[in-house]
Order: C-alpha cells, then sequence, then structure tokens
C-alpha cells in the first residue's frame, strides 16, 4: 500500500521510444510520433523520460503489440509537503 505522502509517476520505460522506432524502421520523428497518434512534442517528452499520460502509453502498446506492462517504468517519489 502506498504511503500517504507519496506520489506514483508513470513513465515510458528507458530506450523503448528509440527501440521502438528503429523496428518500425521510421526515421522521421514526425511520421513516427503520428503512428503513435502523439505530437512531435509529446514524443520528445516521452524520450527524453518525461511523465506519460495513459493515453501515450496505450499508443506505444497498440503500435507495437507489446504488453502494457512491458513498456511502463513506475517510480515512487515523496511529495513534498507545502
Amino acid at each position: 500500500m502506498n504511503n500517504a505522502n507519496e506520489t506514483q509517476t508513470t513513465r515510458i520505460a528507458a530506450g523503448l521510444i528509440d527501440k521502438a522506432q528503429r523496428r518500425a524502421g521510421v526515421i522521421n520523428d514526425d511520421a513516427f510520433a503520428r503512428m503513435l497518434n502523439v505530437d512531435a512534442d509529446e514524443l520528445a517528452d516521452m524520450r527524453r523520460g518525461g511523465v506519460a499520460s495513459i493515453r501515450e502509453m496505450v499508443g506505444v502498446a497498440a503500435a507495437f503489440g507489446t504488453p502494457l506492462r512491458e513498456i511502463v517504468a513506475q517510480r515512487r517519489a515523496e511529495a513534498v509537503a507545502a
């Protein structure tokens, strides 16, 4: 069970975006972003390890037939009290 002071962030697993793009044979980032149903800024953010939305994670999983559990990297961090 999560501590009340913890938050959980969900990110695309490190290196997965580049691996998936190579596997798809797509060189152009804009075309790859369209395949994932995201825009180029969202793709760049996912590649940098930014927090991923459910829509983004489902897009990656659906595009490559990968189970969601294999693309998700979860990190827990204690929330900072104001």
